[in-house]
């Protein structure tokens, strides 16, 4: 798991790149206040699955958000997660796995965080990757939802 020192305090991640983003209808589902909220992408492949999105292995620079909680709070924060993304639940198959990731924040500084990852276990849906929408700095992101056009 990523570790950050912030306030003498460790640190451990969340990558979101969905429903549990800012601004989305699953903003209010985390079970703890987050002490640090970045804009930060990893790599992968994301497929529009309508109402929300999937990871999945690629090599597009996926954009979300890096969710920083305190080390203590982690274990609260992963058990809710993994209940909203039908991860490790008794008698259910997964839906997404929650994997390690790299994640390169604005900066340059790569951190490991959890993530949620379409999990190998799913019927394959139809695919429907999505293309990048968004260039912060030159560089082309895949971004849910989509802001085609956007440049930052």
């Amino acid at each position: 798991m990523g570790w950050l020192q912030l306030m003498g305090n460790a640190m451990e991640h969340v990558f979101v790149y969905g429903t549990l983003k800012r601004g989305q209808c699953r903003e209010g589902s985390w079970p703890k206040a987050a002490a640090l909220i970045r804009s930060a992408w990893t790599r992968g492949q994301l497929l529009d699955l309508g109402p929300y999105p999937a990871l999945v292995v690629g090599d597009d620079r996926v954009r979300g958000e890096l969710w920083s909680f305190a080390a203590d709070d982690m274990a609260t924060v992963v058990n809710r997660l993994d209940r909203i993304e039908v991860t490790n639940q008794p008698g259910l198959v997964n839906e997404y796995d929650r994997v390690s990731v790299a994640v390169t924040l604005d900066n340059g500084q790569t951190l490991s965080a959890q993530a949620y990852r379409l999990s190998d276990q799913q019927p394959a849906p139809a695919l429907r990757p999505m293309a990048a929408s968004v260039v912060v700095v030159g560089q082309p992101y895949v971004v849910w939802p989509a802001s085609v056009g956007t440049v930052i």
